[in-house]
């Protein structure tokens, strides 16, 4: 569990840093302006602004790293902002998660969150790669010295979800 919060952590670190550099704001401007923004908002901004300059293989890779995240992050919530409740006896490897909310249109009962350990294990490794892909063109980025803010960022690839 602790891995995968933090390799999220840094995916999410990762995207804001590519949202700084690609608006071409500094390093205290960019979390300024981003606050607690979600990595949804941060990708759908990435997207417009390479929809914007034309640059379709890029929209399409951040379409469809959108695509994985928005299949790993209900799972990462429940983690993230749930309590642990314990482990399902009748379902070996499945955790479960209480985050203190009523069960949708079931009155008096609460709301649980079932997760496999193989489930977290996926969305840990999924983050984790995503991570180290934008970490190492982020770092690539920061040493051009000539990168100018209207120079927008090639942004890695990430293949298709559904294909």
């Amino acid at each position: 569990m602790l891995d995968l919060i933090l390799t999220w952590a840094r995916l999410d670190t990762a995207c804001s840093i590519w949202v700084t550099l690609a608006f071409g704001m500094c390093t205290d401007s960019g979390p300024i302006l981003l606050g607690n923004m979600d990595m949804k908002t941060k990708l759908d901004r990435l997207k417009a602004l390479a929809a914007h300059h034309d640059l379709k293989p890029t929209a399409k890779s951040i379409a469809n790293l959108q695509k994985i995240v928005a299949h790993y992050v209900p799972l990462r919530n429940a983690i993230a902002h749930s309590m642990l409740t314990g482990e399902r006896i009748s379902k070996p490897g499945t955790i479960v998660f209480s985050p203190l909310k009523p069960a949708p249109g079931i009155l008096e009962h609460m709301l649980i969150h079932e997760v496999t350990v193989q489930a977290m294990k996926n969305a840990t490794v999924f983050a984790y790669d995503a991570g180290s892909k934008l970490t190492t063109a982020h770092s690539l980025l920061v040493t051009r010295p000539t990168r100018q803010p209207t120079e927008l960022l090639e942004f890695p690839e990430f293949p298709n979800p559904n294909a």
